[in-house]
């Protein structure tokens, strides 16, 4: 089985139109850069773990650099269901 990475960025990012995306700062792995994780539901109903950056420094246009994108794990399912 070939793994498709595109397809499967394709589907994380779509966590963002989660309502309840929990988001917060990825302070173990951002010290030189600002990185985010956050935790929702894609548009398969299953839960993904989504590291990114985030750039507004173009005023026409905010950008998103997907780092890593995975399903989330037991645990993160639960920061994501109590809104922690």
């Amino acid at each position: 089985m070939r793994f498709d990475l595109r397809h499967s960025f394709e589907l994380a990012r779509t966590i963002f139109t989660d309502q309840r995306l929990l988001t917060v700062p990825d302070l173990e792995h951002g010290a030189t850069e600002e990185r985010w994780l956050s935790i929702g539901c894609a548009s398969n109903g299953v839960m993904h773990s989504v590291v990114y950056l985030w750039s507004d420094a173009d005023t026409a246009a905010t950008k998103i650099r997907l780092i890593s994108a995975r399903k989330a794990t037991q645990t993160e399912i639960g920061y994501h269901q109590e809104g922690v």
